[in-house]
């Protein structure tokens, strides 16, 4: 058997190095388990979608596999799981509830790395409805690849119900080789880059992990309406910036009123980048890791001195148009130089090591960060997810919410997602490693200081 042009080895399939990092990252730094949920405007046929899924399983292998790192190198070993497996169905009278419980769950101990969950309103409830609830390991893919994943899905569910002999197009290749090959940079070392790999933050959102504490994560969702979702995209085309920049001025004004850092501290943001960019288009929708960052050096809040609510109100100030093109300019100059092709060069890299010396230096990394309380945020505007592609025939999505994966203190992901004109934030998190309700302070503050930076426009 072939899965995407790589043979399969040790009775599986080949992983990459983000597949590693994210799998480690399991043991210490992140929950690891992203999670789209669409509200659609009826109910779907579930054997139809269990159809669906099994197609999408006999076109890309590696979906109905689990990640084994028993062996050298770890593999993707393939499972056989009965549709259930892939697809459960939950009537509930409070689906809210039912579904808040969900996301904070771990995928099945069955090793499978993602799983379709419908939560359907019972038909005596009018309208009846269902919300589909798709959950991925970040081993397995990314968030642009869950989104792949989804559109693909759907266009099989559509396809069962037109015309079911129809062949449709399969996933690109998940293997980083065609990314360095398509930059025209084949050897890895060469986009590896010593001045990023020496960037190190000195600042994070604190907090200590208990043992004894309730491991599950939660999460805090701020859904902006169509008015504000406007406003928040004129305000960025008015200034110049993408709504990138505009997040990320925000960010890091909501970053210096919570942490207070020191003015010699190093501020870095990192900003995700989706790598796909680099490869022609029919080869750029591809279930797996292909994403990279982008390190933002911050130049320091502007203070008045070691009076902290002077700092912290200078800090709260809005940025002056000039300073959030300068921002601007800085995330397009990283974007030419490719600075995000540096990041999986050196995932690259490290797969070439064995496994467990890998495990051990991100433990050791992961340690140090605990220690220090230092670790870069990271923004991730996962950008407009398309509408056009992404319904089930006749059931209409109404909404996408998008759950990035929770991050122990001290890192930070705030994910950022677009659809149908309005903007959604979510950050993941362990309510026992931080003071109550810092987390939703802090998003509810990241709001109100870009409204700020929007008025003075």
């Amino acid at each position: 058997m072939v899965y995407n042009n790589a043979a399969m080895v040790s009775g599986g399939y080949p992983t990459t190095g983000q597949d590693w990092i994210n799998k480690i990252a399991d043991d210490g730094s992140s929950w690891s388990v992203m999670q789209a949920g669409l509200q659609l405007d009826q109910p779907l046929d579930i054997y139809r979608l269990r159809q669906a899924i099994r197609r999408l399983l006999e076109d890309e292998p590696v979906l109905s596999c689990r990640f084994d790192d028993s062996c050298e190198p770890p593999v993707w070993r393939p499972l056989e799981l009965s549709d259930e497996h892939w697809c459960t169905l939950a009537i509930s009278r409070t689906p809210d509830e039912t579904i808040r419980r969900l996301i904070t769950e771990p995928l099945p101990d069955s090793g499978q790395s993602w799983q379709v969950q419908v939560i359907r309103s019972p038909e005596t409830s009018m309208p009846s409805t269902d919300y589909l609830l798709v959950r991925a390991h970040h081993a397995l893919m990314d968030a642009a690849g869950l989104r792949d994943l989804i559109i693909l899905l759907a266009e099989r569910y559509r396809l069962l119900g037109d015309n079911p002999s129809e062949t449709l197009p399969k996933p690109g290749n998940r293997s980083m080789r065609p990314l360095f090959a398509a930059v025209g940079s084949p050897d890895p070392r060469r986009l590896f880059r010593p001045d990023l790999a020496a960037l190190h933050a000195d600042w994070g959102l604190p907090g200590h992990a208990s043992p004894d504490a309730d491991n599950r994560p939660d999460y805090i969702r701020r859904a902006l309406d169509d008015k504000q979702s406007a406003r928040w995209l004129l305000a960025a085309k008015t200034y110049g910036v993408t709504l990138t920049t505009l997040l990320l001025a925000g960010l890091s004004q909501t970053l210096e009123e919570f942490l207070n850092p020191d003015q010699e501290a190093i501020r870095i943001i990192q900003v995700t980048s989706n790598l796909r960019r680099y490869l022609p288009p029919d080869q750029a929708m591809i279930i797996g890791n292909l994403s990279g960052m982008l390190p933002m050096k911050l130049p320091a809040g502007q203070t008045a001195g070691p009076d902290q609510s002077a700092c912290r109100q200078a800090a709260s100030t809005p940025l002056m148009p000039e300073q959030l093109r300068q921002l601007g300019r800085q995330l397009e100059d990283l974007k030419k130089q490719r600075a995000d092709l540096h990041s999986a060069a050196m995932l690259q890299l490290l797969s070439c090591r064995p496994y467990a010396e890998v495990r051990n230096m991100l433990s050791a990394a992961w340690q140090k960060s605990c220690e220090t309380q230092h670790a870069a945020p990271v923004l991730s505007n996962l950008g407009r997810w398309p509408e056009e592609t992404m319904n089930f025939g006749d059931n209409k999505v109404n909404q996408v919410d998008f759950y990035g994966p929770a991050m122990h203190a001290p890192a930070l992901l705030l994910a950022v997602i677009g659809y149908q004109g309005r903007i959604g934030l979510s950050v993941g998190h362990f309510p026992s490693e931080r003071p109550a309700g810092i987390v939703e302070k802090l998003i509810d503050a990241l709001i109100r200081n870009i409204d700020r930076q929007i008025e003075t426009t």
